[in-house]
């Protein structure tokens, strides 16, 4: 199956991506996870999926702060994708509630209404504060990699 810019994307995956878009337009938000080892495909798959929901999703709508992950919150149109990638930067439980963290916190349970597409990328979906991580998600995508057996002998 191919996005809308012609990538091809799983059908299993897709399908999901099908109900949580109609999930959006009967007056919900999707909020997925994606987590991972360092360079096994977290980020190529959550833009892939972004693309897939969102016709007109760009660069523009990837954030890698608190703080622009914020004002992407703030200024999405409503049925959009919006990509916060490395989200424990923002969502970290070990490191605790900063003022920063409330506000976003604040921001990302008020902007429901917006029927938003949101996916979160982070090495483990264990770390994120449970505020995100169990009470907003919708999903969670566990990217892997098997290792090569060559490279293990």
């Amino acid at each position: 199956m191919k996005n809308h810019q012609g990538d091809y994307i799983h059908g299993l995956l897709a399908r999901n991506l099908d109900i949580g878009k109609k999930l959006m337009y009967d007056d919900w938000d999707m909020v997925i996870l994606i987590d991972g080892k360092p360079g096994v495909g977290k980020s190529c798959l959550t833009l892939q999926a972004a693309s897939y929901v969102d016709p007109n999703f760009n660069i523009d709508k990837v954030c890698f702060t608190v703080k622009q992950f914020e004002e992407a919150l703030q200024k999405s149109e409503p049925y959009s994708s919006i990509v916060f990638d490395e989200a424990f930067r923002g969502f970290n439980s070990v490191k605790g509630r900063s003022n920063e963290t409330e506000e976003v916190l604040t921001i990302f349970q008020e902007c429901r209404q917006k029927n938003l597409a949101i996916f979160l990328t982070s090495l483990t979906f264990y770390k994120l504060l449970s505020d995100v991580a169990v009470f907003r998600s919708l999903a969670l995508i566990n990217v892997y990699a098997r290792p090569n057996p060559r490279f293990l002998s």
